[in-house]
């Protein structure tokens, strides 16, 4: 196999994400394998396939699609600066820094839209940076 599973990000309701190596590339990525029961008939790459034909810079890059013992995985790129849950932690935001993040996060949507794809799951955790003061990205999920 030519990634290393390094941690768990997360979990949800379509599966989990985990921060792999890719150690062919020697880059880290981040790796969602998905319940296909969870999923609509026909859409397991779907949204993956629709990303990767234009990029956005508000919308996380995907790398690739594939099957592993019967269970979907997409993996895409790594935002080590963390989410919009981290950065805030529940705390308030700022009404300027509220603004910035809805603006990128609609970008990012609309991006995701204008290519056939229904964002499901707008939540704090699914906006994610690259760097710390870069772009907000926004991760699309399944279904």
């Amino acid at each position: 196999m030519p990634y290393k599973a390094l941690s768990c990000l997360g979990s949800g309701f379509f599966g989990e994400v985990w921060l792999e190596q890719d150690l062919g590339l020697d880059r880290l990525c981040a790796a969602m394998y998905l319940n296909p029961a969870r999923l609509p008939a026909g859409t397991v790459f779907a949204e993956a396939r629709v990303m990767l034909d234009g990029e956005h810079d508000n919308v996380v890059r995907v790398f690739s699609a594939d099957t592993e013992a019967g269970i979907p995985v997409i993996r895409m790129e790594y935002l080590p600066a963390g989410s919009v849950a981290d950065r805030y932690a529940g705390n308030p935001v700022a009404v300027a820094d509220a603004l910035h993040i809805v603006e990128e996060a609609c970008r990012g949507v609309e991006a995701l839209h204008a290519r056939g794809v229904l964002h499901r799951s707008s939540l704090g955790r699914n906006a994610r940076r690259r760097a710390r003061n870069a772009r907000w990205a926004w991760m699309a999920s399944p279904g």
